[in-house]
């Protein structure tokens, strides 16, 4: 088990002699979008869950926070560093107690040491783990009803996998895709989901068929990169419509009379039957 740092009455061993006491509170990533969880904590302090013990991560770019005991002498603020990266946001919570946070970037699992000037020190283990990368998108080419192709509002279901189990899927607002609220689903490798058609596409598209993009998050809330179909989706929201033309009235005629008839050209647009 890593040293907590912590003096006699905080809940964990002491990492140096003496006073002066610096302890992990968490760790979280740098980058957001990035994900560090879950986290153990030592148990039975007061308040709980105040002194990191374990943590995983999904990216190497993490920030460590920790509090600290002011030293004696040029010591009472203490200089904290990991590694050689010294805290540069170092905050006074009372007189003598400080926080602060560092930012590194690790390369492997294991320990993760945070000293103090005052010749304490703590650390924390860290996991480093992968996020999840989804494998593919796959649709069965079902459409609505009779429908040949996808209007705005009209549903699909697709299936979803991933090279780790996962329990919710984000669809982009993007590409055949309209607003759809974060999907979840139980946990596994795989899952079937229904998203909802966006108002773009049309016949006159250089592309008329349109891809979906979606990411998928874990138990633990890691995300993976956004995965893009193939352009397999043929959407069209191109509104059936008529354009009128100029009344053609009866010869040196600008008006009806009773019983006459004119005729109105109309021109009709993206229109199967009419």
């Amino acid at each position: 088990m890593p040293s907590t740092g912590i003096i006699t009455g905080l809940g964990g061993g002491s990492g140096g002699g003496g006073g002066g006491f610096i302890f992990i509170t968490e760790v979280t990533p740098t980058n957001a979008g990035d994900n560090v969880a879950p986290l153990t904590y030592v148990p039975g302090t007061v308040p709980a869950e105040k002194v990191l013990l374990t943590c995983s991560a999904d990216t190497r770019l993490i920030t460590v926070h920790f509090e600290a005991e002011g030293g004696g002498g040029e010591n009472f603020t203490p200089l904290v560093q990991i590694d050689g990266v010294f805290c540069a946001n170092l905050q006074k919570i009372s007189d003598r107690y400080f926080e602060g946070s560092v930012a590194i970037e690790i390369t492997k699992s294991g320990a993760v040491k945070v000293a103090s000037s005052t010749g304490q020190s703590a650390s924390v283990d860290v996991v480093l783990g992968a996020r999840p990368v989804v494998e593919s998108v796959v649709w069965d080419g079902v459409l609505p009803g009779t429908q040949t192709e996808l209007k705005e509002n009209n549903t699909v279901t697709v299936t979803v996998k991933a090279d780790m189990a996962f329990n919710s899927v984000i669809v982009n607002n993007a590409g055949a895709a309209g607003y759809t609220p974060t999907i979840s689903v139980q946990d596994g490798t795989e899952a079937d989901i229904t998203f909802n058609i966006a108002d773009r596409g049309s016949h006159t598209s250089t592309f008329p068929l349109l891809p979906v993009t979606v990411k998928v998050i874990t138990s633990e809330g890691s995300t993976s990169d956004p995965f893009t179909s193939d352009d397999i989706f043929p959407c069209n929201n191109l509104h059936p419509s008529f354009t009128p033309g100029t009344i053609e009235y009866p010869t040196d005629q600008e008006a009806l009379k009773d019983g006459e008839e004119a005729t109105v050209p109309v021109t009709i647009a993206y229109a199967d039957t009419y």
